[in-house]
């Protein structure tokens, strides 16, 4: 169980578009500010085995609860050439059973597992912006790779979380 004010991990999220067909709670609602294909950012590309600043789709989304306020920025990266089989990746709509269960459906490609990191950062200034945040606010930036399962990375996820949602939570078994 989350804490009150726990940022929803993108495993979270995967899991429940798999059971519920949405990523999101009943309380939450998406914007996106921005959908198309851009430049690459290099650590993007280099995520994705793209050349450096290659075309990638952008999905940019900024969440928000009808509780809580802001929860993240989030910004999916796919490579461009899933715009081909999967177009909705276009559209500044939700594409039903997340990204990935689209692509898999769309393009036939299924995500077989994904490595993260989390880090802590300043905000950049459009983060500040879209979180409304203070300019030097410090945020939690998490990032997530999924892969297919020839090891060909197929989407880069990275969500920023503003200073109040800085909590995980986590249980699992230990073999001791």
């Amino acid at each position: 169980m989350r804490e009150p004010h726990a940022a929803p991990r993108t495993r979270e999220r995967l899991e429940r578009a798999a059971k519920l067909g949405t990523m999101y709670s009943d309380n939450e609602s998406v914007e996106f500010p921005f959908v198309g294909i851009v430049d690459g950012p290099e650590y993007v590309t280099g995520a994705l085995n793209l050349p450096a600043g290659g075309p990638v789709i952008q999905r940019q989304r900024i969440i928000s609860s009808e509780t809580s306020g802001l929860v993240e920025l989030s910004t999916s990266w796919f490579p461009a050439k899933l715009a081909e089989s999967a177009p909705r990746l276009l559209l500044t709509e939700r594409v039903g059973h997340g990204t990935l269960g689209y692509i898999a459906k769309a393009a036939g490609i299924r995500a077989a597992y994904a490595r993260d990191q989390v880090c802590a950062r300043p905000a950049t200034d459009e983060e500040s912006r879209a979180l409304d945040l203070a300019s030097s606010s410090a945020v939690l930036v998490y990032w997530l790779v999924a892969y297919d399962s020839n090891d060909a990375a197929i989407a880069f996820d990275e969500a920023v979380y503003p200073p109040h949602r800085w909590s995980f939570r986590q249980e699992y078994p230990l073999a001791l």
